[in-house]
């Protein structure tokens, strides 16, 4: 049982004695065998990570004792031995799958080993037979392959792995031009998603942590690479859509704010600090020389944004104020690209300038009238980081921008005083 059906059984248990449904005795043997839901999580995710490190230093260590009497084998040796640790692989993927099925530390290294075997056997018999190829096709055959294993295994590690390769092949791709970078780019990243919407179905909530930051750190440089020479305003609807769609996702499988999801809402708050200067709305639409790519990649981000807002729009019930100007990031940059290419890029500046300025304010409201330090701290540096972007802007005197960071400081003192003042007072109430 996943992570959220273990926290669901707990949370029914009590009512489930209560109405006589189970005895206290079985209420006991059932939290017994399942485990606290925090333990639960903590084991699993341990578990997984540690197999397919086991996995792949062992897969390593393989190749290593090859490669070190290599020169001395026979060319038909050596590709017998090029695709033994692979053959290996997938007979131990097949006995997973048959007599361990039930175990993610047996997938999850077995997944690690195929994937890992794969890559050596290509560029093993490539090396042996002399052929010739560019790393990009190398990348992307081995992506190609190696794929499947994660969704035979149900393998997170394979996953995270394919995630690195595909941003590895953007990368080397981007700087040679290729021309249908997106379309494989987006091909590639279909191909992995599944794993991550079954595990939030599933409430598999290790997966959903392991996968997503992954998701998150491999998918913002791709569109960098991708968008990069399509101007700022154009990037970062691509990457505020993206990021937005992936922070709506966590908020509806956890039902919760996460720290994965915490981590989001920084980058968009960056993101929208960035974009209140008015030299970041610069752009004439595309450039010639990506244009597919640019357009393929905005086509996708547009679809990402409707489907998000059509997600909260149906869930709005997980939803509160203080989500509100997250959920603005997305209109707000899409506003900004046609005024940016009419080089009107003090309006969109001026509506990033406010938006950031109003996330902020209801952060430290909503936060100081729910008690939640977290957030009233965040919309007080963020209040902070826009007066600091504004006055190292402008041509403000030292004396006036010292006095300024001076009350800024003051404020976030005074501010924690009071909420921590109103927190006693409620617990002294409560007490009473």
């Amino acid at each position: 049982m996943g992570g959220q059906g273990v926290r669901w059984l707990w949370r029914e248990l009590p009512g489930l004695v209560a109405a006589g449904v189970v005895d206290a005795e079985t209420a006991e043997r059932l939290r017994r065998h399942y485990g606290p839901p925090g333990q639960v999580f903590g084991r699993s995710l341990l578990m997984g990570i540690l197999a397919g490190l086991g996995a792949a230093c062992v897969g390593l260590g393989v190749i290593l004792i090859f490669a070190h009497n290599w020169d001395s084998l026979p060319r038909a040796a050596k590709t017998g031995l090029a695709f033994a640790p692979l053959l290996f692989g997938q007979a131990l993927a097949a006995w997973v799958i048959l007599k361990r099925g039930d175990s993610w530390a047996w997938r999850e290294g077995a997944a690690a080993w195929w994937v890992l075997s794969v890559g050596a056997c290509i560029a093993l018999v490539s090396q042996t037979w002399h052929i010739q190829g560019e790393l990009d096709d190398f990348l992307l055959t081995w992506l190609v392959l190696g794929i499947p294993a994660a969704h035979l295994l149900n393998s997170s590690t394979a996953i995270v792995l394919a995630l690195a390769g595909i941003l590895s092949w953007t990368t080397y791709a981007g700087t040679q031009s290729t021309a249908s970078l997106a379309l494989i780019y987006w091909t590639l990243m279909a191909a992995v998603l599944p794993h991550l919407w079954w595990a939030a179905r599933r409430g598999v909530a290790a997966r959903v942590a392991v996968v997503t930051p992954a998701l998150a750190a491999t998918m913002i440089p791709g569109l960098l690479i991708i968008l990069g020479k399509s101007g700022a305003p154009v990037t970062t609807f691509g990457v505020v859509s993206a990021v937005t769609a992936l922070w709506v996702f966590l908020r509806l499988s956890a039902e919760k704010e996460t720290r994965t999801g915490n981590l989001l809402v920084a980058v968009l708050a960056v993101t929208a600090l960035m974009m209140t200067f008015r030299d970041m709305h610069r752009t004439r639409w595309f450039n010639a020389d990506r244009l597919d790519d640019a357009m393929v990649t905005v086509g996708v981000c547009i679809a990402l944004a409707a489907l998000s807002a059509l997600a909260v729009r149906r869930n709005f019930r997980l939803f509160g104020k203080a989500d509100i100007p997250v959920l603005l990031m997305v209109p707000v940059t899409a506003l900004s690209w046609p005024f940016a290419a009419y080089d009107l890029g003090e309006i969109p500046a001026l509506a990033m300038n406010l938006l950031v300025a109003g996330a902020g304010l209801s952060w430290i409201l909503l936060g100081f009238r729910d008690g939640l330090f977290l957030r009233m701290n965040a919309g007080l540096a963020l209040l902070a980081a826009l007066m600091a972007c504004r006055f190292f802007d402008s041509d403000i005197g030292l004396l006036a921008k010292g006095i300024a960071f001076v009350g800024a400081g003051a404020a976030f003192l005074v501010v924690n005083l009071l909420a921590g003042r109103r927190t006693a007072q409620t617990a002294r109430e409560d007490a009473l």
